[in-house]
């Protein structure tokens, strides 16, 4: 319990003062007692009618008041004094508490104002993180755009290597089919071949003729599979080989030499490996799409269905993949070259 007037705690019962009339307590230091000596210096039958400053000053304003009214009224009996005193406490102890609850509602109302104070900092804060949060997509578009626009510049690039790459071909041949023989004289065997199929091979146009093993797996111990590659000094002259090749087709390596196997020779333009990769999927495509011709011409690659069939350039796998309406392509590792 708090004291009625300095609304401190109130320590103990039997140093408290308790008015008799509106049973509110006080410290004794707060009311007209003034000390705690005072108050302990009235008797039980004292404290138990003592009234507290409001209900006493009621007291003697209500008796002043009756004084200056009608002098020939009756005198008020103790009762009505005592109920009249009890109402006018009453009235007082509300009073004080619509002051301290007044005090409570300006406490709230500053808390009100505090809690406005911190919204509208969030509204401030959430609209500086807003207009980040806008900078950043915006700053992501175009950093997007630019990512798109360097990936067509790469493959662009990239295409434009691989094209220069294929030119640098453009006198090369691969010849497949002969099988790799230990001591062997590719010149000697690529002059039988040329006599074969009737086309021209002197020394002067050859600038250089090697082996190389084709990077498949399937093909790592298979001597067959090697490739012969040969550069000639000009491109008229590889594409001499090529058209004589397929004017004089099923050449076996047996022909070249008794002791070669029954495997047939085939003659190609040299690929760059991008290109390489692409070609094989585009016999694969061919073979299961039942399309009857796939060649190429300088690096250049097409389909054709049959013989009445207009040519289909492919420029790569995504052409082939939006052809595949059944799906049967799949990304895979090439295999070693065949012809369809």
């Amino acid at each position: 319990m708090n004291c009625a007037k300095c609304h401190r705690l109130l320590f103990s019962p039997r140093k408290t003062a308790k008015c008799s009339i509106c049973k509110t307590a006080f410290h004794p230091l707060c009311t007209r007692i003034k000390t705690m000596e005072n108050f302990k210096n009235m008797t039980a039958d004292e404290r138990g009618k003592w009234m507290c400053d409001t209900c006493h000053q009621g007291a003697i304003d209500l008796v002043d008041l009756r004084c200056s009214s009608d002098r020939d009224s009756d005198d008020p009996t103790p009762e009505a004094v005592i109920e009249q005193l009890s109402l006018g406490s009453k009235i007082e102890m509300l009073l004080r508490k619509f002051a301290i609850l007044d005090g409570k509602l300006d406490s709230v109302g500053h808390s009100m104002g505090f809690f406005e104070d911190q919204f509208e900092d969030m509204k401030k804060d959430l609209s500086s993180l807003r207009a980040t949060v806008e900078e950043i997509v915006t700053e992501s578009g175009t950093l997007h755009e630019e990512h798109q626009e360097l990936k067509g510049t790469v493959r662009y690039l990239t295409d434009k290597l691989n094209d220069l790459d294929q030119y640098l071909l453009s006198t090369t041949l691969e010849v497949k089919g002969i099988p790799q023989r230990k001591k062997e004289n590719l010149h000697e065997i690529l002059k039988t071949l040329a006599r074969k199929i009737k086309a021209p091979f002197e020394d002067r146009d050859v600038e250089s003729v090697s082996r190389i093993r084709s990077s498949t797996k399937s093909s790592a111990t298979d001597s067959n599979s090697s490739k012969i590659v040969i550069k000639f000094s000009n491109t008229a002259i590889r594409n001499m080989w090529l058209k004589q090749m397929k004017v004089n087709r099923n050449i076996k390596a047996k022909d070249l030499n008794i002791n070669f196997p029954e495997t047939e020779i085939f003659i190609n333009e040299r690929l760059t490996a991008a290109n390489d990769r692409l070609f094989w999927h585009v016999r694969k495509f061919a073979r299961q799409h039942q399309y009857k011709f796939a060649w190429t011409v300088d690096g250049r690659m097409f389909l054709r269905k049959d013989s009445s069939a207009k040519p289909i350039r492919i420029f790569d796998f995504n052409q082939l993949a939006t052809m595949d309406a059944q799906e049967q392509l799949r990304p895979s590792t090439p295999v070693a070259a065949e012809e369809i």
